[in-house]
């Protein structure tokens, strides 16, 4: 179906690249159509998909006609990642999760988000315990280019956190799984893990939105903090070419440590947030100081319901006389 081929006497499912000509003039519109060639709605080559989002980012920032030929570096870059695609021929991913059937009761979700200044993006995997064994499999994954508009560091962790908590809930919902089994989403950004499993009242509406949306999604005791080189989806963010993903181990199978019979879970690091990242939202409180001899008498003040509304009229009559 579009480029995947299924095997049935192996059951395994295999990527078809259709060749290019050797003498392919690069443009914004060629390279376009290339991406658009590659079906991958699983996101089982998104890293790769994704690099060749942020050349065409990087394009569309330069300013180029969607037919004028790219410049000589852009050129040697875009030829690199094309030569690459034919080795996605090779790759045989198993079509199944785990060799054998499983339980519901012995079913585990883990989902990785990461982000950096090229774009973002998350990855789920299936955790099954079979005879004693833990079995991993890559199940979803999404990445997406950073916006044009300037974002910090931290709020591109945030929206990778909430892609993770979107895929989540997702995969939950089409395999079939009920709401009671086990999950973990993972960040190593610890700026937009205090975001999340803080109040989403303290920060500023884009956080707070943000963060608002996580939460019903999922819990925030659920999430925890990871390394960086253990973090799969850091592959997603920067992009990587089609050779180094199929050799990538931790890409098809997720860290080395959760295919162990202890998964690490590392307490909450919720408020330690960075101290020059000013996303909280702080309310400040005025009073103001009148001496008793400037306050308007004669005023029959008991008359008015409030506070509020006794400033406003005695306001109304200082207006009316000072004109």
């Amino acid at each position: 179906v579009l480029g995947i081929r299924w095997l049935p006497r192996e059951d395994i499912l295999v990527f078809d690249c259709a060749p290019l000509s050797p003498d392919l003039v690069i443009t914004k519109r060629v390279l376009l159509s290339i991406i658009a060639r590659l079906f991958d709605p699983v996101g089982f080559v998104s890293p790769v998909i994704m690099s060749a989002k942020i050349m065409f980012q990087q394009l569309w920032c330069m300013g180029v006609h969607w037919d004028s030929p790219v410049c000589e570096e852009m050129q040697v870059m875009v030829t690199d990642w094309l030569h690459g695609l034919s080795s996605l021929s090779s790759m045989r991913l198993p079509r199944c999760y785990s060799p054998c059937g499983w339980k519901l009761e012995e079913i585990e979700l883990h989902c990785f988000g990461d982000a950096s200044t090229k774009g973002y993006g998350a990855c789920v995997y299936l955790r099954v315990l079979h005879a004693g064994k833990y079995y991993t499999a890559l199940v979803l994954s999404k990445g997406r280019v950073a916006p044009l508009k300037n974002l910090s560091l931290p709020r591109l962790e945030l929206m990778a956190c909430l892609l993770c908590a979107r895929l989540l809930n997702h995969t939950r919902s089409a395999l079939g799984l009920s709401k009671t089994t086990p999950y973990c989403c993972w960040t190593d950004s610890r700026v937009a893990l205090g975001w999340v499993q803080g109040d989403s009242s303290r920060w500023k509406p884009f956080v707070a939105n943000r963060v608002r949306e996580i939460q019903n999604l999922t819990e925030p005791v659920h999430w925890r903090h990871c390394a960086g080189a253990d973090n799969p989806a850091d592959a997603i963010s920067r992009g990587v070419s089609a050779p180094k993903l199929i050799a990538m181990k931790s890409w098809w199978q997720g860290p080395k440590w959760l295919g162990e019979d202890a998964v690490p879970m590392p307490e909450a690091v919720a408020g330690k947030l960075e101290t020059d990242v000013p996303e909280e939202l702080r309310k400040s409180g005025v009073c103001l100081l009148i001496p008793e001899h400037e306050l308007v008498t004669g005023l029959p003040v008991e008359r008015w319901s409030s506070f509020i509304k006794a400033i406003r009229i005695t306001a109304w009559m200082l207006r009316f006389i000072s004109r």
